[in-house]
């Protein structure tokens, strides 16, 4: 059981990952504040569950997971794309870059971005996980509870997801 009172000083260095974990699990850029916040405050409520002998990072990724899939859902209800708006958050840039190579990165991320908006949420999840979180495939079957040939079958199938998203992405960008 968690002291309320460690609450902010144990959470507030996963801030900035909370930012861009959501994005990369197709929250849009202008949104995100606003779903961090809710991620906040969902952790807050459930603060005293928290054990502090565990890892604090996994159990902000399960509330993440989940807003993210909230905040997917109702922009569905409510007709709004999840696509392109603003997509780019990833700052893996040289600080000082030279234009061109700047513009390129910032293209191949929303080009990233919106194949990932392409995928299932599933698959997605899986993908993100593995690919930009660095966890293994044990540990997101124990997070899903699922087996753990279901999370290799699924990011298999993201990964050929957004490789086709890729290259149809392209083609299409090269015929305007």
């Amino acid at each position: 059981m968690a002291d309320p009172s460690t609450f902010w000083p144990s959470v507030e260095r996963f801030v900035g990952w909370l930012h861009v974990l959501l994005r990369r699990l197709g929250v849009r850029e202008r949104d995100v504040p606003d779903v961090v916040q809710r991620v906040l405050l969902t952790v807050h409520l459930h603060w005293q569950e928290y054990d502090p002998a565990r890892p604090l990072q996994p159990w902000l990724r399960v509330f993440a997971q989940r807003a993210a899939s909230d905040h997917r859902k109702l922009s569905e209800v409510r007709h709004e794309d999840v696509t392109e708006d603003g997509c780019v958050t990833m700052s893996l840039e040289d600080p000082a870059p030279r234009a061109d190579v700047a513009m390129e990165a910032e293209e191949r991320r929303a080009l990233l971005h919106e194949a990932l908006d392409e995928l299932d949420f599933e698959r997605r999840s899986v993908l993100v996980w593995v690919e930009f979180e660095g966890l293994p495939v044990p540990e997101i079957a124990a997070m899903l509870d699922v087996p753990v040939p279901t999370v290799h079958s699924r990011l298999r199938l993201a990964r050929e997801d957004v490789t086709r998203a890729v290259r149809r992405l392209v083609a299409r960008k090269g015929q305007r």
